[in-house]
């Protein structure tokens, strides 16, 4: 046999051996590992089942954490509320606190006043017993006096009795003459509408004045001549309207262009007005 033929024998010697060694590590490698496959799939399945049961627990968990989240939300939410309320209700007794204080205040400051008053009304109260004291000391003085005054009252009121009786007697006089004086009046005047003069008679007359009545009050008739129309005092107008004798009245002051008289008497129901004609001599008949 040549050396190339022992070469290759040898050599293929070599690789049996290596590859008889070889496939019997790969034997041994390979029972090892299915081994290993089966015991880390054991495992797998361990840690599935467990990581199963581990993310089931972690559902509830995070669902129960979320339902107590939104719980706590909404508690937060009432408690934020609740607090806004607290604040708002602060705010208002502090408010309230202030206008307490401001009318406490004020209530000092009045009680403060009306003990000053209070003062002072005893004051006017003593004042006032002490006046009470000497009115009743008056009051007892004029009790006495009313007895005097009461027997004057009685002899006063028989005093009026008596002079009311005079003076109805006066009255019926005063009518007799003023009575007495219209007809004296109405003689007089007829005769001066008969064109008599009275001076042939020796009486002296006065000078002939014509007037108007521009106002009349309380027994005042106003004329509207004066002064400056030779009027004087003293002087009788006799008031009439148209053809109608109204009254005699006598003037008692005189100015420059009026003159005020005083009403002497009037025909019985007759009125003396503003507008009726006056003169100190009616001739010719009345005008």
């Amino acid at each position: 046999m040549s050396g190339l033929a022992k070469a290759f024998v040898v050599i293929n010697l070599i690789l049996a051996l290596f590859f008889l060694g070889a496939s019997a590590t790969l034997f041994q490698v390979q029972e090892n590992w299915k081994d290993t496959a089966e015991k880390v799939g054991s495992k797998l399945t361990d840690l599935e089942v467990q990581a199963k049961a581990a993310i089931e627990k972690r559902d509830g968990e995070l669902s129960s954490a979320r339902t107590n989240n939104s719980t706590l939300s909404t508690e937060n939410e009432v408690l934020k509320s609740q607090n806004q309320d607290m604040m708002n209700r602060n705010g208002g007794l502090k408010n309230e606190l202030a206008q307490s204080e401001s009318r406490i205040s004020v209530l000092e400051t009045s009680i403060a006043q009306k003990d000053a008053h209070l003062q002072d009304k005893d004051g006017v109260i003593a004042q006032k017993e002490e006046t009470i004291n000497t009115l009743t000391r008056e009051n007892q003085q004029k009790d006495e006096s009313a007895k005097d005054a009461i027997a004057l009252a009685n002899r006063a009121q028989l005093d009026r009795q008596q002079i009311e009786e005079e003076l109805g007697s006066v009255s019926e006089e005063l009518a007799r003459a003023s009575r007495d004086l219209t007809d004296s009046m109405l003689t007089l005047r007829a005769v001066e509408s008969s064109g008599f003069n009275l001076n042939d008679l020796g009486v002296t007359a006065m000078p002939k004045i014509d007037a108007l009545v521009v106002a009349v009050r309380d027994g005042i008739v106003v004329l509207s001549v004066g002064r400056d129309d030779n009027v004087k005092a003293g002087y009788e107008f006799t008031v009439y309207e148209g053809d109608q004798f109204l009254g005699k009245v006598k003037v008692e002051n005189v100015l420059g262009d009026m003159s005020g008289a005083r009403v002497l008497f009037t025909e019985n129901g007759a009125t003396i007005r503003t507008g009726n004609k006056a003169s100190t001599v009616l001739a010719g008949g009345t005008r």
